[in-house]
């Protein structure tokens, strides 16, 4: 090749270009992933309550991949039916209790590689010995009320239902605002003094109770009246908002139609109930201090809070699918959106690599398979793969059978694994000519399968007499080349030599010629030349 050439290959029935540079891979083209790919995968925290949990995991590929489920030291989950849990057909692990803090994953595997999910953490939980209360404070005509929806123990609850007088109330209504445990109501009239209850559900379990009414006590007088729980409010609408910028508290000016455009964090909150509270969806640079300041002509209130908005943490291995000849260099470069710690596994397993780059040298069979690249930072885990597969090549024998000696009328089974590019096809021979010739098809039989690793084996089984000794031979071969292993088959009896078939050779090259006979224990060998 010049420094700079290409190949074709026909992969999986697909023509593919490969680049060289100095004949090293550098680049391929776009292929689709056929090994393992995750598409769905338990969060990092599972709570298990009395009903239990349900973790699925799914899974992509061709073939498409087995599903199995991992403890933390990496042995297999098993069946505990009545017990504890329950692995079932569809790829989903049932949780029925947990008595303490464990972690598991799930792995998805098939013969072109395997990935693990992210550590999944089940924590048990006490969602019983509860009871849903609402918390409302006076509020003055013409403010803004606020209750609240909160567990009567250290449970956490998610509101799902707010009701008035014993209807459900229409939050499409815009004096309502309901966020997180909280409903704020603007514009309070005499007519908002009545009752209220919520609906509370615990935050990891499907148990939900429903509160007593509360009244909300509206009153007449126009003191000042503050309220703050990640918002704050006043009864007059002369709400002021301030945020850091450059370790400083700068106003923050909007309309009641939105926020201001000169920050682009801000242009995406709106303003409710005239600055009461600010509506929006968190996005990092919203982070940091913010302040309100509530005034009226008896005097003025502030509150601050800091503002944190995680940033989910997203990762990148490229390329996503490489095609690598055999003895080539292969680079997978790991990249994420915010700072985090890198690792690397190998079909589930940890390499000794860090970092955001993977060199694999000399690519070789042992190197296929799936490459994951797990970021982490803080609580927080994410990951992404690659697939490495090896260019079209000439047959290997990954595993082949030993010399052995037995008895006329017992069995004998020879086994050979190929590897290969595309499959090979291996064949059989008795002193160098195809088994059949020697041996009634009543008496052996070839039989063949691909492993989970996508080798091809081939296992051969004799019923054997006494003249079936010989050299038996299994020669994988492709349309790249062939491969071949031969090992005695010793049969205890008498001696006896087979018709010597033609041996073709190249003229000036060593050749070894082997006798082709049968019989066990033999004394000793000669050869005589004819003519």
């Amino acid at each position: 090749m010049s420094p700079t050439d290409y190949g074709l290959t026909n992969i999986d029935g697909k023509l593919e270009i490969t680049w060289f540079i100095d004949n090293q891979l550098v680049s391929v083209s776009e292929l689709v992933p056929l090994g393992p790919v995750l598409t769905a995968e338990p969060p990092a925290l599972v709570v298990v309550g009395t009903a239990g949990a349900r973790l699925h995991c799914a899974a992509s590929g061709d073939p498409p991949p087995r599903i199995s489920w991992l403890a933390s030291d990496g042995s297999p989950l098993r069946d505990e039916p009545g017990v504890s849990r329950r692995v079932l057909g569809d790829g989903s692990l049932q949780v029925l209790r947990v008595r303490s803090s464990q972690a598991v994953r799930c792995r998805a595997a098939s013969p072109r590689g395997a990935v693990l999910s992210r550590a999944v953490r089940l924590e048990p939980v006490a969602d019983t010995g509860w009871e849903a209360v609402v918390d409302a404070q006076t509020v003055s005509v013409g403010g803004v009320g606020a209750l609240r929806c909160r567990a009567s123990a250290a449970v956490p609850v998610l509101v799902a239902v707010w009701y008035r007088a014993g209807r459900a109330l229409d939050l499409a209504d815009p004096r309502y605002l309901s966020a997180g445990d909280t409903l704020l109501i603007r514009d309070i009239t005499s007519d908002d003094a009545a009752p209220y209850s919520c609906v509370a559900r615990h935050a990891h379990s499907d148990v939900a109770k429903r509160s007593r009414p509360t009244t909300l006590n509206v009153i007449c007088s126009r003191r000042l009246c503050f309220w703050f729980s990640d918002r704050c409010n006043s009864e007059l609408k002369l709400d002021r908002w301030y945020r850091e910028r450059d370790g400083r508290l700068q106003p923050v000016q909007f309309a009641s139609a939105g926020m201001g455009a000169g920050e682009a964090g801000e242009a995406s909150l709106r303003a409710w109930a005239g600055g009461a509270a600010l509506c929006g969806r968190a996005t990092p640079d919203l982070s940091g201090a913010w302040l309100c300041k509530a005034y009226n002509g008896f005097g003025d209130a502030t509150v601050q809070l800091r503002l944190n908005v995680d940033v989910e943490l997203n990762v990148t291995v490229t390329p996503s699918v490489v095609v690598a000849e055999p003895g080539s260099t292969v680079t997978l470069n790991c990249s994420t959106n915010v700072a985090a710690s890198l690792s690397w596994l190998h079909d589930g397993v940890a390499l000794a690599a860090a970092g955001g780059r993977l060199v694999l040298g000399g690519a070789a069979r042992a190197h296929r398979g799936m490459y994951q690249c797990v970021a982490a930072r803080g609580t927080h885990s994410a990951h992404a793969a690659a697939e490495l597969r090896l260019a079209d090549s000439a047959p290997e024998l990954v595993y082949t059978f030993i010399e052995q000696a037995l008895r006329a009328g017992g069995s004998a089974a020879l086994r050979c694994v190929a590897a290969a590019s595309p499959p090979p096809h291996i064949t059989w021979l008795l002193d160098g000519q195809p088994i059949e010739q020697f041996l009634p098809h009543h008496r052996y039989r070839v039989s063949e399968e691909t492993t989970p690793l996508g080798d091809v084996a081939s296992l051969l089984n004799v019923s054997v007499t006494a003249t079936d000794g010989g050299r038996y031979t299994c020669r994988a071969h492709n349309a790249l080349g062939a491969a071949e292993h031969s090992a005695r088959l010793n049969v205890y009896g008498p001696p006896a030599v087979r018709a010597l078939g033609p041996v073709r050779v190249v003229a000036g090259e060593n050749v070894t010629i082997h006798c082709p006979y049968s019989g066990y224990p033999i004394r000793s060998i000669e050869v005589h030349s004819i003519g």
